[in-house]
């Protein structure tokens, strides 16, 4: 009788093992996904089950940072709301912060983020973060020349 009310319990324990997804997993996705927004939720909820996990942080703030940018653009032809490139950029910026807790060190993180900056009017800060990706051995001269005058 015991092994009958425990067997239900067995393939509930198996099916929840068998369809738990990794943050590595999800990060993994995300690297192919195609679609902003859908690889922006894939990282998201990579760092939701490992919230120091560099890769999926990092990787997350860029995608920010593109999708600032790209909003930025449609904003600029009068086809996406005003402000909505400011949530991504804020969203980009905090993501680098912690990033940068983790690998105060990280050169293309740098890059990135000072890629971000200048397309979102921030040359001073821009600058400064495409010199230190530079001091840490990112090649960014063309960056550098183009932005930084």
């Amino acid at each position: 009788m015991k092994q009958a009310t425990i067997l239900p319990f067995l393939i509930i324990i198996l099916f929840i093992a068998c369809t738990h997804i990794t943050a590595e997993e999800y990060f993994n996705r995300a690297k192919i996904e195609t679609k902003a927004d859908k690889k922006i939720e894939l990282l998201s909820k990579a760092i939701e089950l490992k919230p120091d996990y560099f890769d999926a942080i990092s990787e997350r703030a860029k995608e920010e940072g593109d999708a600032a940018i790209a909003v930025k653009r449609l904003i600029a032809g009068h086809m996406a709301p005003i402000g909505e490139d400011i949530k991504h950029y804020n969203n980009c910026l905090k993501d680098y912060e912690t990033a940068f807790k983790i690998n105060p060190n990280d050169a293309p993180s740098y890059f990135h983020k000072g890629i971000t900056e200048h397309w979102m009017g921030d040359t001073v800060q821009s600058c400064s973060d495409l010199n230190k990706a530079m001091s840490l051995g990112y090649n960014c001269k063309d960056a550098l020349r183009d932005f930084c005058k």
